[in-house]
């Protein structure tokens, strides 16, 4: 009895699957529902916006013209007496250069500076009266002797414009005479030419 019973526990004790300790392979990862934000937005958070802000109020004023390449110059020579012969060229940043000739206050070379601004407004106004397309018909059949010749050169993104007006000629355009003031009164020629003021406004000597 006691064998018989030895041998079921034999069988048994067989059979019966011994519990084990196991470790799990499979790393546990949590699964990660796909993003809905897109790709370009990260992107963009993710580089700092480094692009100025700019005013619009700012963008719309109109700038002086630059110093590089504009340039409107104002020649005056002798006539037959004591017209005052000088030169004078103002640039786009302001600076004026003045030659002084003959029949003026003070020869030689002097250099200033006056607004940018009053520049652009001096240009502008050479441009409303169309100063690129005046020329002078100098087949003009009404032109007096002994006149002082003024001429306008006018320097701006590489075109040269050079308008000579000998002020005998009474074929030249009225609106000229107007032009050549403006450039004396803006680069303020008045402080260099005149040597006097009424009949002795000019100098007599050469």
């Amino acid at each position: 009895m006691r064998w018989a019973i030895g041998l079921y526990c034999l069988i048994a004790c067989a059979e019966t699957p011994q519990p084990t300790h196991s470790v799990e392979l499979t790393p546990n990862v949590t699964t990660i529902a796909p993003s809905t934000v897109d790709d370009a937005s990260i992107a963009d958070a993710s580089v700092p916006d480094t692009t100025p802000e700019v005013d619009a109020a700012v963008a719309d004023v109109s700038l002086p013209p630059s110093a590089n390449g504009l340039s409107i110059s104002l020649e005056r020579t002798v006539c037959y007496g004591v017209c005052p012969s000088y030169v004078v060229t103002l640039q786009g940043d302001g600076t004026v250069l003045y030659e002084g000739r003959q029949f003026v206050k003070t020869k030689g070379k002097k250099t200033d500076k006056v607004s940018p601004s009053d520049v652009a407004a001096l240009l502008a106004k050479l441009d409303r009266a169309g100063f690129d397309k005046l020329h002078v018909d100098d087949k003009c059949t009404m032109i007096s002797t002994d006149h002082p010749t003024v001429t306008i050169t006018v320097v701006r993104d590489g075109h040269k414009h050079v308008v000579e007006h000998y002020t005998g000629n009474s074929c030249a355009p009225k609106v000229l005479t107007s032009l050549e003031d403006a450039i004396d009164a803006v680069a303020g020629t008045d402080r260099w030419v005149p040597c006097g003021v009424g009949s002795a406004k000019y100098c007599h000597g050469p």
